[in-house]
């Protein structure tokens, strides 16, 4: 499971245009089988985990700001 937030801004407090500005919030949650080793979740989570939380946050705000 995966929840995402994002906030895009394109002004400033002045109403002045500006560059995009992006914050983004990626929680993941994963599970796992009984057939992985006890005690290796963390590492699991620490390699794998970010590599596919990060992945997607790009495919999302590429898909986003592309649009």
């Amino acid at each position: 499971m995966v929840k995402f937030k994002a906030s895009f801004q394109e002004q400033d407090a002045n109403a002045q245009n500006v560059g995009i500005k992006i914050e983004t919030e990626v929680v993941g949650f994963f599970c796992f089988t009984e057939a992985m080793p006890k005690g290796k979740e963390e590492i699991v989570i620490r390699l794998n985990g970010i590599a596919m939380l990060y992945g997607m946050l790009r495919g999302i705000l590429t898909t986003v700001v592309g649009s």
